[in-house]
């Protein structure tokens, strides 16, 4: 078994085509209607993202994994965000879509008793 020196900043064994992926950027708006939250997920293929929401804590969990081969080294790359949503959306109307590498999720307020 052929084992990858470590990489070091210092010592450049960083291949020149590695890329640092960081936490991607989370930003989130709110309307009358909704909360939106965006994010780049350019590095991450549909399969590579996990959504999930905690009804009880109203808590949305956002992850991101994927691993791929740099050379002859195994590189994993992951991500995680957890966003506390408001008690006033509509968790059953929570969306998400994902178009050229942009996360969109949209939670949407539950109607007031004027607006039903």
């Amino acid at each position: 078994l052929k084992r990858s020196p470590p990489l070091s900043l210092w010592d450049g064994n960083i291949p020149k085509n590695f890329e640092f992926n960081c936490i991607p950027e989370f930003n989130v708006t709110e309307d009358d209607k909704a909360f939106t939250v965006v994010t780049s997920v350019s590095n991450y293929e549909k399969k590579d993202i996990v959504l999930n929401f905690d009804h009880d804590k109203r808590m949305l969990r956002l992850t991101g994994k994927k691993h791929y081969k740099e050379g002859d080294m195994q590189v994993e790359s992951s991500f995680e965000k957890a966003i506390s949503l408001s008690h006033d959306i509509d968790a059953s109307k929570l969306d998400a879509t994902l178009s050229d590498g942009t996360l969109t999720i949209t939670a949407p307020k539950k109607l007031t008793l004027d607006e039903q």
